[in-house]
């Protein structure tokens, strides 16, 4: 009994350790199956890479994507919150997030990150900008 339950112990460790991808190797992943069209395949990806660093902050800004895209609204602007959360140069999850709130029609919020966005040089805002004007 006691030889089976150490067997059992050690096929499970190994189990565990043949899963050891990296954060990194997760998001590539998780890119490639967005790039198929596969969302929902593709979060699964990005909750790894995400689990194995919480601090991730461009698998946040991917998985917020994917999560828009799948019309996962309070999910996309929590996930674009946690990027900018862990990286506050970040200009893509400024951009993006103002894209989402667009989508809420809530245009001060939009224009506020559109605004950081440019200030962090993100590219080709000034059609965004436009509207901020008015």
């Amino acid at each position: 009994m006691r030889y089976l339950l150490l067997l059992l112990l050690f096929v499970s460790l190994m189990l565990n350790s043949c899963d050891s991808s990296t954060a990194e190797e997760n998001l590539y992943e998780g890119i490639k199956k967005t790039e198929q069209q596969d969302l929902k395949g593709a979060l699964k990806f990005f909750d790894k890479a995400i689990k194995i660093n919480p601090e991730y902050s461009e698998a946040y800004l991917q998985r917020g994507r994917a999560k828009f895209n799948l019309k996962d609204i309070d999910g996309a602007l929590t996930d674009f919150a946690s990027a900018i959360n862990f990286n506050k140069a970040f200009a893509a999850a400024y951009y993006n997030r103002g894209t989402v709130y667009v989508y809420m029609r809530d245009i001060d919020n939009a224009c506020k990150d559109f605004i950081k966005a440019k200030e962090l040089n993100y590219p080709n805002m000034d059609d965004k900008l436009r509207m901020c004007n008015k």
